[in-house]
Order: C-alpha cells, then structure tokens, then sequence
C-alpha cells in the first residue's frame, strides 16, 4: 500500500463513521420524540385502566420529562446546522 491508497482508506473510513453518528443521533431524536408524543397516551391510557395512582404519577413528572426530550432534540438540531454551518466554504 502507498500513501495515497492509506490516505482513501482513511478518507472512507471518515466518512462512514460520520454517516454511523448520524444515524445515530437521528435514531436517538425519533426515540425521544416517539415518547415525548406517547406520554400524554399513557396517562389517558392509565386513567382509562382504573390505574389513577400511576396517571397521577405520570402527570406530575410530564413537565420535567417534557423539558428534557426538548433539550435532547433542540441539542439535535442545533449541532446539525452548527456541524453544516461549518461545511458550507467561507466567503471573502
């Protein structure tokens, strides 16, 4: 192998790590979306049970839980323009 065959191998390999942290991070927001839109369904779904100990239980933390899946995803979002801001070539 010479130099410029490492330096491909290199190159590639980046690109395949940066593409696996994406779908990573995309992964992780639709996770923390796919429970910021059910919690409010399983506090119906628990008060529809009869389970009014853990409706009531549910309903105090959904302001904390509700604050947390925002900071996951507005982080999300942030560092995606952030990282593509820092792509785009600068103008002189």
């Amino acid at each position: 192998m010479n130099l410029e065959d490492i330096e491909v191998e290199a190159r590639r390999r980046e690109m395949i790590d940066a593409d696996e942290k994406r779908n990573a991070e995309r992964y992780m927001s639709y996770a923390a979306l796919a429970g910021l839109l059910a919690f409010p369904l399983l506090i119906i779904g628990s008060s529809y049970f009869g389970l009014d100990k853990a409706s009531s239980l549910l309903s105090d933390i959904a302001g904390i839980a509700y604050i947390s899946v925002s900071a996951i995803l507005g982080s999300y979002m942030g560092f995606n323009t952030l990282s593509e801001l820092q792509k785009r070539p600068k103008k002189d």
